[in-house]
């Protein structure tokens, strides 16, 4: 109960339930987009100013960025100004106006939050404006940052809090107060900051204020509450992207950049050059643009046509210096392709060979009339090796699509079958595969990619997935990932579906998973008709994994805040009480897992579980299991061990806890 008294303590300040036992986990979904170039910058033949705002973003930064500053590190806040406004508003007035400088975290609750904005090192409490209105609606997940509040949801003024783990069951409703308003993310590295002080040592430290209670965190035990022991914390607001400018000539064109303001100067209008912008974002990474500046600059277009009614190959000069080619070979058909870009001029060579000069910064090709054996192939030489493609679409039957350096940032459209996708990286993009048996793709990277495929999917291979698109198919046969995967899947049927990791997304299968293996799975809401095998190397976090009647097999490192349920539909939390809380006759034949923490099982009939540790302890939120019989129950309390056969009563289970002196505390096997 010490959370209440702190809570009685602090006169209310900070409502919140218990910590319900979550680890500390990285954010690792929320560092999964960066710096992009969101439109080209149009040539300049004069001199000209750019808002540069408009052709950069940073998806992970969608209003206000602010560094809080701490003695262990910066941590990059990114605000939501656009759905949480007054909370917003609110948070910038006390840096604006000072009173959050120098304050400190005053509170650490393990695994659950760190909590400032409220106390000076002196133990006193800032000056507070009128409280702000709730605009509760965000969950409270790992690495967001929300309003502390008093006496409801209207109450919070300047405290505000960061969660360490998945709190939405005790955050988000109003049982407790709440809801309590998420106004922001920590974002890039920053959680690795926040971890850093949820490791710190924590100390009474009512000698400083009463109310701080035993859950002062310090840099050093032993140097008590003096200021520089304290967590101190100073604000910054800037820019979500940073920028930077170079001519490749400035004795032609110059180019100047102040805050998002780019000044091109053109000083000789009968000569051209290139310029080239980058943007940096608050994590360090890169985005950049070239376009020309002085004669002749400006967006032009060219079309050429490749295969059966023109050129055979197709080249030309990509932005980043790579030698871009096109053709099209092996059986019939026409490709069109566009160029977009300065200073485009088309130049015919030898041999069924088309140059085109200036600099491209997109190609555009559609495909049409092919063959069952046309293969269309794109690929680079020099430079960065990389070629950009902005859409690539065909009509009919072909068997290729061969582009393993390109990068598509547009819509890959496959009305007629292909046989098989090959290429480097896919950024927002939709990928529609509408025609044929099967399809096969490799791919390199893809952030924010959608596919949807009305055909199934024969094998997929990705190395990087970004993103929270995701893939939508008849039936998924054979997916690899080799890193994490954050997107969502809507199937028919998956027979096999391998990731480095999953992170996040919405998994709706209306028949069978037969495999899915992964090194780690979070925040994932997972239903299926039925579940084969689930194999996951390490742990299942803040998750829910639903069947809607069996479940073969699940073998995980652990489970940890998540629920496994085997037709009990209308279950959306917690253990199953009722026989009508099973919606059919569902069976969880085999969970098997090393630790089993703050998590919930639930299926009429269950055979073998096996929790391994078991954590009773959960601050009075209970958790467990809730089904009708087990065939084969195994688990361990600290060093003791309890194994219970042909359980059909819950005095089965309460005896072998008492003849081993286990108390359950807040672990529940009920035996409906």
């Amino acid at each position: 109960m010490r959370w209440l008294e702190f809570r009685r303590q602090r006169k209310m300040k900070n409502r919140f339930m218990r910590a319900s036992g979550l680890a500390v986990e990285a954010l690792e979904s929320r560092t999964l987009l960066n710096a992009t170039v969101s439109s080209p910058i149009n040539g300049a033949s004069t001199s000209t100013n750019v808002d540069l705002s408009q052709h950069f973003n940073d998806p992970l930064v969608p209003g206000t960025l602010v560094n809080i500053i701490t003695q262990k590190g910066t941590i990059p806040v990114a605000l939501t100004d656009a759905t949480t406004p007054k909370t917003v508003a609110n948070f910038l007035s006390y840096i604006t106006n000072g009173e959050y400088q120098g304050t400190i975290i005053h509170r650490l609750a393990q695994n659950f939050v760190i909590q400032g904005g409220g106390y000076n090192t002196a133990g006193q409490h800032i000056t507070q404006q009128a409280a702000v209105q709730s605009e509760a609606g965000v969950s409270n997940l790992t690495g967001t940052i929300a309003m502390a509040l008093s006496t409801g949801p209207n109450s919070g003024t300047s405290e505000w809090f960061i969660n360490l783990g998945n709190n939405s069951s005790s955050l988000d409703g109003s049982g407790n107060g709440g809801p309590f308003t998420v106004f922001g993310n920590v974002v890039y590295n920053g959680m690795s900051v926040v971890n850093q002080i949820a490791q710190l040592p924590v100390i009474d430290g009512t000698t400083l204020n009463a109310a701080f209670g035993t859950t002062l965190p310090v840099l050093n035990q032993s140097a008590g509450t003096t200021p520089s022991n304290l967590v101190t914390n100073s604000y910054q607001v800037v820019p979500g992207l940073t920028y930077q400018a170079t001519s490749d000539d400035p004795s032609i064109a110059t180019a100047a950049v102040s805050g998002s303001q780019l000044t091109v100067n053109v000083l000789n209008p009968d000569a051209s050059t290139q310029i080239h912008v980058t943007a940096t974002d608050a994590g360090g990474n890169t985005a950049t643009t070239t376009f020309g500046a002085g004669k002749g600059a400006g967006i032009t277009t060219v079309s050429v046509t490749v295969g059966t009614k023109g050129v055979q190959v197709l080249r030309f000069n990509d932005a980043g210096g790579t030698q871009g080619n096109v053709s099209l070979s092996g059986g019939k058909g026409t490709a069109t392709v566009t160029l977009t870009g300065s200073n485009l001029v088309e130049f015919p060579g030898k041999d069924q060979v088309v140059q085109v000069r200036g600099s491209v910064t997109s190609t555009a090709i559609g495909v049409t009339g092919t063959s069952p054996t046309s293969v269309l192939t794109v690929w680079g030489k020099g430079g960065n090796g990389v070629v950009h493609l902005s859409s690539v679409t065909n009509d009919a039957h072909m068997a290729m699509l061969n582009a393993p350096h390109c990068a598509l940032s547009g819509p890959l459209t496959e009305t007629g079958a292909i046989d098989k996708v090959v290429i480097g990286n896919v950024s927002n993009s939709t990928v529609t595969i509408g025609a044929g048996t099967t399809a096969d793709m490799n791919v390199t990277t893809m952030n924010n990619v959608q596919i949807n495929s009305f055909i199934p999917i024969n094998r997929f291979k990705v190395d990087t997935w970004t993103g929270t698109a995701g893939i939508s198919a008849t039936s998924l046969n054979d997916i690899n990932i080799n890193r994490s995967f954050s997107g969502s899947v809507s199937a028919t049927r998956v027979k096999k579906f391998v990731a480095g990791s999953i992170v996040g997304g919405t998994w709706t299968v209306t028949g069978n998973v037969h495999l899915l293996k992964t090194g780690s799975i979070s925040n994932l809401n997972f239903i299926a008709a039925t579940v084969g095998n689930l194999r996951v190397h390490d742990s299942v976090t803040s998750s829910t994994l639903r069947s809607s009647t069996n479940i073969d097999s699940i073998k995980a490192g652990a489970l940890t805040s998540t629920n496994v349920y085997a037709g009990a539909d209308t279950v959306t939390s917690g253990i199953p009480a009722t026989t009508t809380d099973f919606s059919s006759q569902g069976l969880i034949k085999s969970v098997n897992v090393n630790r089993f923490v703050n998590s919930n099982i639930g299926a009429q009939r269950t055979d073998q579980l096996s929790l391994g540790t078991v954590q009773t302890s959960n601050n009075g939120i209970k958790f467990g299991v809730g089904t009708q019989r087990i065939k084969n129950l195994s688990l361990s309390v600290g060093k003791k061990h309890v194994r219970v056969h042909n359980v059909t009563t819950t005095a089965q289970v309460t005896n072998a806890f008492s003849k081993n002196s286990i108390t359950p505390q807040d672990l529940q096997i009920n035996i409906i």
